[in-house]
């Protein structure tokens, strides 16, 4: 499997759709799978188009780049630049894949979602904080990110709701966050939140959830004193009270 070039495409993902039939290209860009002749292929890789392909014997595929995928904007300290011309070392979260988590805060909503971005909430106690480091504890004192929320800088984004958010960049090297001086040394958390839109329609949106919680004994009747004093007494050859 090559690209356009006619360069290996290393790590292309090979499947029979609807199966879990697959294969993922080696060093050389080259995958081996067992099918029949004719049978329809899945070929995907980052940055590639996705291609669909008949099976055959000594088969070459060609992924064309995709330029899309190059063409999207990121957030960075000193304004907007394309993907492809971004040198320092970033990560974009839209705020689709937020809003799809369903989660009650932006925190909660962010974990696993960026590389090098780690999200720790401390314990499960409603409205706990959560502690964020980027690629990393920086310094042996505080290693809290700094917020930037629309151009402003926020102590923190716990009270912004996931369906407000436009989009989340993170800025991990000292290249990207350079404007905000030394208050990036542990990295830029920037927040674009949704605007409104000139001429467009009224959208309303409504998600509602709900749970609860129990102690589930599945029948067991707890011990009372008695059985307590019953089961917990010492045996017959210890010396002193139970």
């Amino acid at each position: 499997m090559v690209d356009a070039n006619g360069e290996p495409i290393i790590g292309a993902g090979v499947l029979v759709p609807g199966t879990t039939n697959g294969a993922t290209t080696d060093l050389d860009g080259v995958f081996s799978l067992r099918v029949d002749p004719g049978t329809s292929l899945e070929v995907s890789c980052i940055g590639y188009v996705t291609r669909r392909v008949a099976a055959a014997e000594n088969m070459t595929i060609i992924l064309q780049d995709d330029s899309e995928m190059l063409e999207e904007t990121v957030v960075v300290g000193y304004g907007v630049q394309r993907k492809k011309l971004v040198t320092g070392s970033t990560v974009s979260v839209s705020g689709d894949k937020l809003a799809a988590t369903h989660a009650v805060d932006a925190f909660g909503a962010l974990q696993s979602q960026a590389a090098g971005v780690n999200i720790v909430q401390n314990s499960g106690q409603p409205g706990e904080s959560y502690k964020v480091t980027i690629r990393g504890m920086g310094t042996a004192g505080s290693n809290t990110p700094l917020y930037v929320v629309d151009g402003v800088p926020n102590g923190s984004i716990t009270a912004l709701s996931p369906n407000d958010i436009e989009s989340i960049d993170v800025l991990k090297d000292a290249a990207s966050s350079a404007i905000y001086g030394a208050r990036a040394s542990n990295g830029v958390i920037l927040v674009t939140t949704k605007k409104g839109k000139s001429g467009g329609r009224i959208q309303v949106t409504f998600d509602g959830y709900y749970g609860w919680q129990n102690a589930n004994t599945n029948g067991v009747t707890p011990l009372n004193a008695k059985h307590w004093h019953t089961t917990s007494r010492a045996p017959a050859n210890m010396i002193g009270p139970p």
